[in-house]
């Protein structure tokens, strides 16, 4: 077991590739020619997929991926009806990158029945209108700690979805995690799950959803969450609003921990916070890491830039597990102050991370 200690880091930041905006064509050519597009060359992994006016022929609207193909991103604008990517043979997949998909204008509904993948390290959004569908009706696999944001809105359905699960890397509508409804549609853990509300001093139950976020949450140095020599197994711990008391949150392990046990855990930092820092501390440690016999991934979402998330004691690891991970996303910084003791990569898809 080893601990990571960064003394100094230079971060260089390498443009990403001017995305090429590649129009479909009014014909049913499969998406893996160069015939289907009106550039007359097929779209690669920089490059953005767009339905517009110009298929003009309800029969041209439904597609054949033709094969495994990776692209930026899918706009879809104004085309004469619903647009519909299948598959022509099992494990075809569609991987999309920083584009995401934008419906944002769109007229008609999207329907993806070839597999989907989140590419490496990508920080995406699918923009979903009201009125409007995005349905993926074939497998889904995130990669390489990829991160998704979604709005509420229109209606984005998956198949493989599972109801009651949350979506540990998906940051819905700027202030919650995701979910999976009842219909696998993608909403929030507040409204699919539902959230315990902390209340200082009141945590007998020390419940996997706690959203941070109650007006009768402690004063001065007392702490808003104090395990005590209690064991707590968070999912889901979410801030989004400023501790109305004072300039800080305070969750402490103290003598008992804060394990990661799950295969995904989130701690989501929303802008709603403001001028307010989430810190995290112990006694021993401020998180225990790996507590399941699986890999365990800490979904670390800094969103806030006007406060910081602070560690101010150890992260351990119980189980030595090279898929020990956590991912730092978010545009806001995150501090800590104690080693980091896990055997898996640190994945950093925006924001700061500053190790001390």
């Amino acid at each position: 077991m080893a601990a990571l200690w960064l003394l100094a880091a230079v971060l260089v930041l390498v443009p990403a590739a001017q995305a090429t905006l590649f129009v479909k064509t009014n014909n049913a050519t499969a998406l893996n020619v160069a015939g289907s597009w009106t550039n007359n060359a097929v779209p690669g992994a920089a490059d953005i997929a767009q339905w517009d006016a110009t298929v003009s022929d309800v029969n041209n609207t439904t597609n054949t991926l033709g094969g495994s193909m990776s692209w930026s991103g899918i706009k879809v604008v104004d085309p004469i009806g619903s647009v519909v990517i299948v598959t022509n043979a099992s494990g075809n997949v569609l991987t999309l990158g920083a584009g995401g998909i934008d419906m944002s204008a769109a007229t008609q509904n999207l329907t993806i029945g070839a597999g989907v993948t989140l590419s490496d390290y990508a920080v995406q959004t699918w923009s979903v209108p009201t009125g409007r569908t995005l349905s993926l009706t074939g497998p889904f696999t995130r990669s390489g700690g990829a991160a998704l944001t979604c709005a509420a809105g229109g209606t984005v359905n998956m198949t493989s979805g599972t109801y009651s699960n949350m979506i540990g890397y998906l940051l819905y509508n700027g202030t919650d995690v995701g979910a999976w409804d009842i219909s696998k549609n993608i909403s929030s853990v507040g409204s699919v799950i539902g959230y315990a509300a902390v209340s200082a001093w009141n945590q007998t139950a020390l419940q996997q959803f706690v959203d941070m976020n109650s007006s009768t949450t402690a004063t001065g140095t007392t702490d808003d969450i104090n395990c005590g020599t209690k064991i707590w197994y968070p999912r889901v711990i979410h801030f989004n609003a400023p501790q109305p008391n004072r300039n800080y949150w305070a969750v402490n392990a103290y003598n008992g921990q804060i394990a990661l046990n799950a295969n995904q855990n989130t701690v989501l930092v929303t802008t709603n916070v403001g001028a307010c820092n989430v810190i995290f501390s112990g006694v021993s440690h401020a998180f225990r890491w790996g507590q399941s016999s699986g890999t365990t991934e800490l979904c670390l979402d800094q969103e806030n830039t006007a406060g910081d998330f602070i560690c101010n004691g150890y992260t351990s690891q119980k189980n030595v597990l090279v898929g020990n991970i956590m991912t730092k996303f978010g545009q806001g910084r995150a501090i800590f102050n104690a080693a980091l003791w896990y055997s898996g990569p640190t994945r950093i898809l925006n924001g700061e991370l500053m190790l001390n």
